[in-house]
């Protein structure tokens, strides 16, 4: 709105305009001194629409019972109410009810909107359905008086989610804002049917003025209730951006004491579109304001510190005996610990914690630096006796510290081996390792590979693709046909594996099958292990564009079966054979002699069950003496069911992308490294992990 010299200004501008401006620019500065003068008026003619403060609720099946019993108690004093409904649009079929919208007028010029989910809401016999029934029950009472944008009749379709009956509904008598503002407008803007003619006065024409088409991208202000000025309302009810100051959900019946903000609601699109454009704006109120306020702030007063010295009667011993307390000292009535500069002494209480926030989480003191640069900085201006513990504790349950701070430490949890097994094909690992670039002349670009845990023998196959259809052809052609049914397989939980054709398959030989934890390939080490020193032995064979690496695979598989293994001491082919192998160029007799041993079955076996005994027992000295080195300036958290956790995220794309998601609960343990934890505000999300990926949360005490 411009200011009346500024509205003289422009009328002036406009019947003098410059002799210079010809022909568009004439038009154009006409246009613009004329578009002012039009929004000077209609702002002055017009007062502006301002909103009641208000606090958005979402009534589902995460609302808690506490919430209820506010909203039951703020309805039960609130004489007004408003009520709407929202329907979804389903092509050639009844629309289908979706929401119930109502306003609850509190007093000091104050609301609560409430948006009720019908489709999300607890089951019939929980508790706090039956709450949100009884809150239906108070504002449809005859007492109260109830305003609805359209007919009664729109809330039957609703009748079907139990929250009321239609016999409340006749009951109802509320007052229909639509039929009144039709009234309304009818009167104030009469319109002329389409037989009257042109010959009609202008007095006669319809006082309508020109309706201008707003799309939905540009319109900044649409209707509270249709649109949710949360970004996410699906992923975080909870979380929505609330319209008072140093409050809670809660507390909405103190409003009148805090500072209440007043917001336009806005769309998302609008709102991403206006934010790159008032970046620059932002950054510099930011660093020339902000900063310079905080700096200039004293957060406690020599008034406050004295008084809470009064009322701690750790301080007022120290006071009325300070002869025999040689480290301390009073000076102006305050009391100050001894050291190459006096500091105050806190008292006990929300001082201390002022402080740690101060000194600790602003961005002008704290900065969210570690414990000891925190510890230095109040260390020069204040002093208690737990200082040391309480900024410990205040710094390790930072949440945002946690999420971001980089760990540079060894990932917690001690080596947990396998076990090995018993015997040669009771326990085999199987994976896909690829894609593999470049593509073979055949087309092939992955390897699908299955090793046996005992004695480390490998069976390799090129292949097109890594599909379901692939991995049970490889089991049937190339393992059971061949070698055998293994009694247990190990897999990761990829979806070729994972599939209903696998499933059936292995149900139908009789597996076991097994499964690594998601995003832990430690646990399928075995196969993972072979797939590194399978990459170097075939490009070094491979020829110059590697494309005939498929050529060179079943070499490579061979040469390791045939040599010895470093954990086993034993060699592969040997032990699944029972005999030595013979490589190509070994030297031969040309005589060959064929003899008939009765015994070679009995023999074979005793030489088989020693050869995977001597394994055995090599692969636990080896396990032993890694897990040693492993071991090592590592800890070894140890976690309960019920306990807060943050986890690792997964992929990090960019710098400042938060580094650990959270918090989650543990509700499983499964080993004493895997658990399996539940988000605590999204409750559908789960997730099975390891403790190498997890980091406690810490709970916030001051003594």
């Amino acid at each position: 709105m411009l200011s009346n010299d500024e509205y003289r200004n422009i009328i002036w501008k406009l019947d003098h305009v410059p002799e210079n401006l010809h022909g568009q620019q004439r038009q154009n500065y006409t246009r613009s001194l004329r578009q002012q003068i039009t929004e000077h008026e209609y702002a002055t003619k017009f007062i502006p629409f301002e909103p009641l403060p208000h606090i958005p609720y979402f009534i589902n099946r995460t609302t808690t019972k506490q919430c209820l019993h506010q909203l039951i108690k703020a309805a039960t004093v609130s004489p007004e109410f408003t009520l709407d409904t929202e329907s979804m649009n389903i092509y050639k079929k009844e629309n289908k009810p979706t929401l119930i919208q109502l306003q609850i007028f509190l007093p000091h010029h104050s609301s609560c909107a409430l948006i009720i989910e019908m489709y999300h809401l607890p089951n019939e016999n929980h508790i706090c359905f039956k709450l949100i029934k009884d809150l239906i029950e108070i504002i449809f009472s005859q007492d109260k008086k109830l305003y609805t944008w359209g007919s009664i009749n729109e809330l039957k379709p609703f009748v079907i989610f139990k929250l009321f009956s239609y016999e409340q509904l006749n009951r109802m008598n509320p007052i229909n804002l639509q039929e009144n503002f039709k009234i309304f407008w009818n009167k104030q803007h009469r319109h002329k049917s389409s037989s009257s003619t042109s010959s009609n006065s202008s007095s006669d024409n319809c006082l309508c003025e020109a309706l201008k088409h707003i799309p939905g991208l540009t319109n900044s202000m649409p209707d509270y209730l249709s649109r949710s000025p949360v970004d996410d309302v699906e992923e975080d009810p909870d979380e929505v951006s609330f319209l008072i100051s140093k409050s809670t959900q809660t507390d909405f019946l103190d409003i009148n004491n805090h500072l209440s903000t007043i917001a336009a609601v806005q769309t998302r699109a609008m709102k991403l579109r206006n934010q790159t454009r008032n970046d620059k704006n932002d950054i510099t109120i930011l660093t020339s304001d902000t900063l310079i306020r905080e700096n200039r702030i004293t957060p406690i007063s020599i008034e406050q510190l004295i008084q809470a010295q009064q009322n701690d009667n750790y301080a007022k011993n120290i006071l009325n005996n300070i002869k025999n307390y040689k480290r301390y000292i009073i000076t102006d009535n305050i009391l100050m610990r001894r050291s190459h500069l006096p500091v105050p002494y806190v008292s006990q209480g929300d001082l201390r914690t002022t402080i740690l926030n101060i000194y600790h989480d602003t961005a002008a003191n704290g900065a969210h630096f570690g414990r000891d640069k925190t510890m230095h900085k109040i260390k020069q201006r204040y002093f208690w006796p737990s200082i040391y513990k309480d900024i410990d504790n205040y710094v390790k349950s930072c949440i945002l510290c946690a999420q971001f701070n980089p760990r540079r430490q060894k990932a917690p949890g001690t080596l947990k081996p396998i076990q090995p097994p018993d015997g040669v094909w009771q326990l085999v690992s199987m994976d896909f390792h690829g894609p593999i670039t470049p593509t073979t002349q055949r087309g092939n670009k992955y390897i699908i590979s299955l090793t046996d845990v005992l004695s480390k023998f490998v069976i390799t196959k090129a292949t097109r693709d890594n599909t379901t259809h692939t991995a049970v052809r490889f089991l049937k052609e190339d393992i059971i046909s061949k070698f055998g049914t293994p009694r247990c397989i190990l897999t990761d939980n990829g979806t070729h594996i994972t599939s209903r054709m696998m499933d059936a398959l292995i149900k139908q030989i009789g597996i076991t099958h097994l499964y690594s934890t998601p995003y832990h390939p430690q646990t399928n080490g075995q196969v993972e292990r072979y797939n590194s020193t399978m990459d170097a032995k075939i490009a070094a064979l491979s020829n110059l564009r590697k494309t005939d690496w498929d050529d060179q695979l079943p070499f490579v598989t061979f040469n390791y079966n045939t040599s010895i293994h470093s954990s086993t001491k034993q060699i592969p082919f040997e032990m699944m054979y029972g005999r030595s192998p013979v490589l190509p160029f070994d030297h031969q007799d040309t005589n060959v002699t064929l003899s008939y041993d009765p015994e070679h079955s009995k023999k074979l076996n005793q030489f088989l069950a020693k050869l995977n005994e001597q394994a055995k027992i090599n692969i636990i000295k080896n396990q032993e003496k890694y897990k040693q080195g492993y071991d090592v300036n590592r800890t070894n958290p140890i976690y309960h069911i019920g306990d807060l956790v943050l986890c690792k995220t997964l992929n990090i794309r960019y710098k400042f992308d938060i580094r650990y998601e959270g918090p989650f609960r543990i509700i499983t343990k499964l080993t004493p490294k895997t658990f399996i934890i539940q988000h605590i505000k999204k409750l559908t999300l789960y997730r099975q992990v390891t403790t190498d990926v997890l980091l406690p949360i810490f709970e916030r005490n001051f003594q």
